[in-house]
């Protein structure tokens, strides 16, 4: 479109001439009045919004199949199927607001679709009956995958999986082994060097059942502490390590997010079975203190 001139060379207001070169088959060709083309509402990365500082509401000028379209970020979006925010920004439209921004020009529509999403029972239609109902339907593709079949293979070897179970099962099996002899160690030591202060207690009046009580509370505390501590640094254990499990093998952060999640049936099971274990000791501990020998411990003292 250029401005028309008179003879003289001056532009004339209100007139303009349009001119166009070879036409094509696909394309419309003419003036359209008033403004070209909506935005198209858009998400877009935080990656896509840190290149040009962009905000929300920003209006950005994209391209998409060689054409030069409108957009508009109406939000941002962490994560999109299919789509990896490690690799490249990226933005999000809706298929008919893009298919209409892009075929303003276009006598076929650009309705070009390169990946097709379809929910439903797999045990109702397999790939290949969708792949045939597709097929009926004029609708082209290349190949229909199952997203079942797609995380089976990417699982872990049963076996690994079976094999990395005993190892942990034995791990946990002998530290709480050796956990439970220690405590029991520590406490009959303890106990011996504190039998001449369990009869003094017995002989000042109080009775059997109050000195049981009194090494129970002390045991609960020490055994209390030591679980508080424990799943303080587990947990701090958990947090620190567990980051640097979620990269790839490019050194890039894995998508989805690794997410820590607590199984709190195996929790309670572990726990269960590690309190057993000291219930058991304590047992012991105050078994030992009820066949103390009140007479016989006091002689020792005066020795």
């Amino acid at each position: 479109i250029t401005t028309v001139r008179d003879a003289s060379g001056a532009p004339v207001p209100g007139q303009a001439r349009f001119s166009w070169g070879e036409a094509s088959l696909r394309k419309l060709q003419g003036v359209l009045v008033g403004r070209l083309r909506q935005p198209i509402p858009a998400l877009a990365s935080p990656s896509f919004m840190e290149l040009r500082n962009f905000d929300v509401g920003d209006e950005v000028e994209a391209r998409m199949q060689d054409r030069q379209v409108l957009l508009q970020i109406v939000g941002i979006v962490d994560y999109f199927p299919t789509l990896d925010p490690n690799r490249a920004p990226f933005l999000v439209t809706d298929i008919r607001s893009t298919w209409r921004a892009l075929g303003v020009d276009d006598l076929g529509g650009a309705r070009d679709v390169s990946e097709y999403w379809i929910s439903g029972d797999t045990e109702v239609l397999s790939a290949d009956e969708i792949g045939r109902l597709a097929r009926a339907r004029r609708v082209p593709f290349t190949s229909v995958e199952e997203r079942a079949e797609l995380l089976a293979t990417s699982d872990i070897d049963p076996l690994s999986r079976a094999g990395w179970r005993a190892l942990l099962a034995i791990a946990f099996f002998t530290v709480l082994v050796v956990s439970a002899i220690g405590f029991l160690v520590h406490a009959q030591v303890t106990f011996q060097g504190r039998q001449a202060e369990l009869a003094l207690l017995r002989a000042t009046g109080l009775s059997m059942r109050q000195v049981l009580g009194l090494v129970l509370l002390e045991q609960a505390l020490v055994i209390g502490i030591a679980f508080v501590i424990g799943v303080f640094m587990g947990v701090r254990l958990g947090a620190t390590i567990m980051p640097y499990l979620g990269t790839s093998g490019e050194g890039l952060s894995i998508v989805p997010p690794l997410v820590q999640q607590v199984d709190w049936g195996a929790f309670g099971t572990t726990f269960g079975i590690v309190g057993g274990v000291f219930l058991l000791v304590v047992l012991a501990l105050l078994a030992s203190v009820y066949r103390m020998s009140l007479h016989r411990v006091l002689r020792l003292g005066e020795r």
